[in-house]
């Protein structure tokens, strides 16, 4: 069942049903108003049933009919954020958020806050009064973001005046854009200066387990979509705002590095501003040898020569690199800095290693498509109906331009194949299809809302069902990589263009069609 069909409730009914001491009975309410229950299929009259009763019965006495009326319990947000309200309601004014604990949990009162915070900044989305507050059973206590945003002890008397009379029977967190809050510090700087964005919980942990570490060197492994760099920037900020020097270097090109480092405050550049010193063990650097901390992000393109200099420099400085082993792109980046990792790490003692797991900046349904259309037979995931996803067929080049120059007027960006010109002859390899596109290396560690990617007639399924490339003249690019690249930085809306290509075209729609085919 999804989430859409729960209803909201009545505290009256909610106590009359509790106290018949009845599974069959509370099996029946949670099925109709809990989304936790129905996500779990838990029957058990669980912990946050008794803290949700007795809230209730303090609650019961004082309220109004109306007041008792219109909440959601157990939601939670499916789609890239892993948060879970214990009860919502909503009205015309203002949003209540009610998190039930039995017991002062183990993060002990910090950990409270820190919740409520979460929720207030993600309700803030729907532009109404959050009011935010914490129910603890065992002692029935009540803490509460008051007015002037303070953390604070309340009562129940507090959380009485809060509840409007007026209510709405519709969760308005179904239509939620959790878009606006996953962002990418290179191209949405001002919502990261003004910390409009969030770290999911697995980040949270991550920066937790890695800012205060005692090892020198720290790895961070994702794959596209986890927020590595979004981490990194965070913590780059957090350790300036402490008065540390911080460097942060991008193993890719990056336009924008000037105005970067003006509204950040700390120096942020391109690796290769840098490649002359740490490519030769006798030439040294000033901002390198100054920076208290140094961030390396997107280090699975770092060239071995820096990467073995930068180690054997500064064996004592505080180094950061975030990596992940799928976005590459060059033939010669293939499994390099892996190998590096094998030969210069094996000691825990120096080194800390940590992975990103949860996908934050596209969902399930896109994640899902992206990894079958790079193979067929990937597995691990649920037929969806990709209402985000769109297919378009042209045989000629000329009709496809035409095409998207559409597009890019409903605001896509095309994505394409890095051009190549030959050092000897001048020629250029893999030309743009559509001028106006970006190419994959300019667009590592950028986003887009909707994005346009090319599949034209080199490309083929083989035999184990992977995508691949017959482009016969010399290329030094990984082709397939590059379609990753291209894919993975879509944020909402992705269109594929296939160009002459009619079994690529057939293969991509079984993929679409998959769950209507079988019904």
């Amino acid at each position: 069942m999804e989430s859409f069909s729960v209803n909201c409730f009545n505290l009256d009914s909610y106590l009359t049903i509790y106290n018949m001491d009845n599974n069959d009975m509370m099996s029946s309410f949670l099925k109709i108003t809990d989304d936790y229950y129905r996500r779990l299929k838990n029957v058990k009259i669980s912990k946050e049933n008794d803290d949700l009763f007795c809230l209730s019965e303090l609650l019961s006495e004082k309220l109004s009919v109306k007041q008792k009326s219109g909440y959601f319990l157990g939601y939670k947000i499916n789609s890239k954020i892993d948060e879970e309200f214990d009860l919502l309601r909503f009205s015309e004014e203002n949003i209540l958020n009610i998190e039930l604990k039995n017991s002062m949990p183990k993060g002990g009162i910090e950990s409270i806050e820190d919740q409520l915070r979460r929720h207030k900044f993600i309700l803030s989305i729907l532009n109404k009064r959050v009011i935010s507050y914490t129910f603890i059973s065992d002692d029935k206590k009540f803490y509460k973001i008051d007015n002037n945003d303070n953390f604070i002890e309340s009562t129940v008397d507090d959380l009485v005046e809060s509840i409007s009379e007026n209510y709405l029977q519709n969760n308005e967190l179904l239509d939620i854009d959790v878009n606006k809050f996953i962002i990418s510090p290179y191209s949405e700087d001002d919502e990261f200066l003004n910390h409009e964005y969030y770290l999911s919980q697995n980040q949270k942990q991550i920066k937790n387990e890695i800012k205060n570490c005692t090892q020198n060197k720290i790895f961070v492994r994702g794959h596209a979509g986890t927020g590595k760099s979004l981490l990194l920037f965070d913590l780059a900020k957090e350790f300036h705002n402490q008065g540390k020097k911080v460097l942060l270097l991008f193993c890719g090109q990056l336009s924008n590095k000037y105005d970067l480092t003006d509204k950040f405050g700390f120096k942020i550049s391109e690796i290769s501003s840098y490649r002359r010193c740490l490519e030769d063990e006798n030439i040294n650097n000033k901002e390198l040898d100054e920076a208290d901390i140094i961030f390396i992000d997107e280090a699975q393109r770092i060239y071995d020569k820096q990467y073995r200099n930068l180690l054997k420099k500064f064996p004592e400085k505080k180094i950061f690199f975030a990596y992940d082993p799928k976005q590459i792109l060059a033939k010669s980046e293939k499994y390099r800095f892996e190998i590096l990792l094998k030969e210069y790490n094996n000691d825990k003692h120096l080194n800390k290693f940590v992975e990103l797991k949860q996908k934050i900046r596209t969902n399930n349904e896109m994640i899902a498509f992206i990894d079958r259309i790079l193979d067929l037979s990937a597995r691990g995931h649920k037929n969806y109906n990709y209402k985000n996803i769109n297919l378009t067929y042209f045989s000629t080049k000329e009709d496809a331009i035409e095409f998207i120059r559409k597009l890019e007027e409903e605001h896509y960006q095309c994505i394409e194949l890095t051009q190549y010109l030959t050092r000897s002859t001048s020629v250029l390899k893999r030309k743009y299809i559509y001028n106006a596109s970006l190419d994959v290396h300019k667009v590592i560690g950028r986003e887009f809302e909707k994005v346009v990617v090319i599949i034209d007639q080199h490309f083929f399924y083989d035999n184990e069902g992977k995508l691949n490339s017959d482009y016969m003249e010399y290329y030094p690019y990984l082709e397939p990589e590059g379609i990753y690249q291209a894919l993975t930085r879509v944020k909402k809306q992705l269109h594929i263009v296939i160009i002459n290509n009619p079994n690529v075209y057939i293969e991509i729609q079984k993929i679409m069609t998959c769950k209507f085919d079988k019904t």
